[in-house]
């Protein structure tokens, strides 16, 4: 038996040695094969052959930077027509409107007053939000919104006083 005998060191799933070309090691890498070795990492085994070369492409290709150029083309997109969102939606309240005030008053009693005060609320507490973010998207739709609401709650208020 030989002193001067060495052991080769045993090459991990991540060495650079081992993988294919143009994949790199990284941090990400290297985390799983420690997670791995210590039995702490349950998919450490499972991982697809095919990934991207780094986490920072993974994030990039879900996320997108705050200013950089793609975020921006989807805010320009978005913007309008959140904005026409937060206005068709709340007219959906319409109906229920005009049958409290209209056509079924005597169903007001079916309405929650509590139900539409928290709507109320909640609006408020948007239309505040958007306007101290200057966000058109927000505030407009809620605007609205709050205007249904107060119609709602005034019309049970009205036509069936104090319920739940």
């Amino acid at each position: 038996m030989r002193s001067d005998f060495q052991a080769k060191p045993e090459l991990g799933r991540n060495d650079p040695r081992q993988l294919p070309p143009g994949r790199r090691v990284d941090q990400s890498d290297v985390a799983i094969e420690a997670a791995s070795k210590c039995g702490m990492h349950p998919l450490a085994d499972y991982r697809v052959a095919q990934e991207p070369n780094n986490a920072n492409e993974v994030i990039g290709m879900y996320f997108m930077k705050e200013g950089s150029p793609a975020h921006l083309r989807w805010l320009r997109v978005f913007e309008p027509l959140m904005v026409a969102t937060g206005i068709v939606q709340p007219l959906a309240t319409l109906p229920s409107i005009s049958k409290l005030y209209f056509t079924h008053s005597q169903h007001a009693s079916g309405q929650s007053l509590t139900t539409w005060s928290i709507f109320a609320i909640a609006s408020l507490l948007w239309v505040t939000y958007g306007l101290l973010n200057r966000k058109p998207a927000i505030y407009i739709g809620n605007i609205i919104g709050l205007v249904m609401n107060l119609l709602m709650v005034n019309g049970i208020l009205m036509h069936a006083g104090w319920t739940y």
